[in-house]
Formats: structure tokens, C-alpha cells, sequence
């Protein structure tokens, strides 16, 4: 591919709209970005510049049903939206109507366009109730026929991450800062200037068929933060399967101003030993001065369907 890729991220629903306009804050990526929804209201307070409203009637809710009818009927803007894209990522959280109905529409229209189709999403706490659960098993299962890569978070396993008298609403920001390091591990080595960065080519042959896909992420510090920042990156509570049976890996480092050549051939050499030894690595690098003798470790592992998928 001789031009730079066209990547556009759609944030879908009420935590896809919220992740996008986190995104936006951070200046995480120069994607185009686009917000996709049904509430007008929310739609309106939003910070990015694309609004899709979904119209079909009264506010979907968590009726799955509806908002799959809803999607549909507004599938002509879904397909101007992703038109000339040459990859598109999917944000949203699963349990809800819009989030868990409409994100396979808009893999499918992916798919149709030959459009590399790269999903993030969220699934619900427990006690969001049994309908919510019920929402996200069947967005799930419809994005995955569709979707090149889907990564789920789930949001229940933050819970186990923090003390046992910390605020749901820490456990919910957890979700959310996961999705965010996803999407920007995703994008960032393929668009925005570092040290080492991706070729967009590398990541059409990482993400091409992945339906279950491991990300962890990790932070270390001091003399052992190599060892340390993948160590935690591996076996990362928040991840919704493991490391084991990747064929390809996605890794993307970040340190501060005392970040090293050394250091990233040492955390390379880490991840090669613990994945399979034939296991393709994609390995980008950047600087952030607020990592200063600290180092974050990103990994994306991508599986062949069927092997370790849970």
C-alpha cells in the first residue's frame, strides 16, 4: 500500500461515545473518529466532530431487538461513514441496545466492503442483571461472524482488581482505561510518529482472522521494570483469555526519557520466551516523559479460531 491507510474508530452507544470523546482529550490518535448513537442528547454533548444518529423512534434502551431494527434502518449512513476507510475499530460496551445491536451491522458493512474490521469491546458486570448479560452474548456471537479481530474486555474481572471496599465506579473507570490502552495499542504505532512504528501492512496481517484475541497490558519500575512490565502484562487480570496458542503478537512499548535500546531488546526477548517460538512479534516503541524509570508494556496476542478461545 503506497498511501497512508485511512483508519476510522467508531464509538458506539453510551460507553462507545464516552471512550471516543476520552480519546479525543488524550489526542490519542489523528484517526477520524465518530460517534454512532440513538439519544440525540448524548449525541449533542459529545466532543467529536462525526455524529451519526441512529433514528428509528423512541430511545432503544437495553432492548435488543429494537436497536438491531433501529441500525438497520439507518444502514445507508453506516455505510457512507465507513466508506474509503481502509480499517475501522469498533468501541463500545456490550449489554446494552445500540452498543450490543448495532456494532455487527457495522462489521458486516466492513466485511462487505473488504475493509479490515477491528473491534474493542467491554462486557457487563454481573450485577448489571441477566438481560444486559443476555445482550452482550448475542452481540458477541453476531460480531464475531463479521468482525476480522474482536478483543473483549470484561468488566467483571475488574472487580477482583481492586480492594474490597472500592467504589463499582472505580471498577467501571478501570473498564474503561483497559478499552482506551486497547484502542490506543491498536492505532497509535500506525499513525502517530515514535521511536519504532508499525507498517499498516504488519497489522492487516496480525488482525486479518482473529475472533478470540488476548490483550494485557502492564507497568514496571526500577532496575527489574522490563521483567516486571511484562510479567504483569501477561498474566493481566482484566484479560478475557491467555497469552498461550498466539501466532501473532502485537507489542508496543513505552518508557520516559531514560528508555533504552537495551530495554527494549530485554523486553522483547521476554515476551518471545514465554509465547510459542514460532509466534510473529510486531514491535513498536515510543517515548512518554511522564514514564521516567517506569516502562508500560502493551501486548496484543492474536489466535486461529478454535485454539484456547473461551
Amino acid at each position: 500500500m503506497n498511501k497512508v491507510p485511512k483508519i476510522k474508530v467508531f464509538g458506539v452507544g453510551g460507553v462507545g461515545c464516552y471512550i471516543i470523546d476520552k480519546a479525543i482529550e488524550r489526542e490519542i490518535s489523528t484517526a477520524e473518529y465518530f460517534v454512532v448513537d440513538d439519544d440525540y442528547g448524548r449525541l449533542q454533548i459529545s466532543k467529536c466532530k462525526n455524529k451519526i444518529q441512529l433514528v428509528g423512534g423512541d430511545h432503544a434502551g437495553a432492548d435488543y431487538d429494537y436497536a438491531q431494527r433501529t441500525a438497520l434502518a439507518n444502514k445507508s449512513k453506516i455505510i457512507d461513514a465507513i466508506q474509503g476507510a481502509d480499517m475501522i475499530v469498533l468501541i463500545a460496551g456490550m449489554g446494552g441496545g445500540i452498543g450490543s445491536a448495532a456494532l455487527p451491522i457495522l462489521a458486516e458493512v466492513a466485511k462487505g466492503n473488504n475493509t479490515l474490521c477491528v473491534a474493542v469491546i467491554c462486557t457487563p458486570f454481573s450485577f448489571e442483571g441477566e438481560k444486559r448479560l443476555n445482550n452482550a452474548e448475542t452481540g458477541v456471537k453476531a460480531l464475531r461472524e463479521n468482525a476480522n479481530m474482536t478483543l473483549v474486555i470484561p468488566s467483571e474481572n475488574a472487580i477482583s482488581c481492586l480492594p474490597d471496599d472500592a467504589p463499582k465506579s472505580d471498577a467501571i473507570k478501570l473498564a474503561d482505561e483497559m478499552v482506551l490502552d486497547a484502542l490506543k495499542t491498536i492505532i497509535v504505532p500506525i499513525t502517530m510518529p515514535a521511536i519504532i512504528n508499525l507498517e499498516y501492512e504488519d497489522v492487516v496481517v496480525a488482525f486479518k482472522e482473529s475472533k478470540n484475541t488476548f490483550f494485557g497490558m502492564g507497568i514496571g519500575k526500577g532496575k527489574d521494570k522490563c521483567i516486571e512490565a511484562v510479567r504483569y502484562a501477561i498474566n493481566c487480570p482484566m484479560a478475557s483469555t491467555t497469552i498461550d496458542y498466539a501466532k501473532k503478537i502485537l507489542l508496543y512499548v513505552e518508557g520516559g526519557d531514560d528508555f533504552t535500546m537495551d530495554d527494549m531488546q530485554e523486553v522483547a526477548t521476554y515476551v518471545k520466551a514465554v509465547a510459542d517460538s514460532k509466534v510473529d512479534i510486531f514491535f513498536a516503541a515510543d517515548v512518554d516523559s511522564k514514564l521516567t524509570g517506569e516502562l508500560k508494556v502493551s501486548i496484543i496476542a492474536v489466535k486461529n479460531v478454535g485454539e484456547g478461545v473461551q
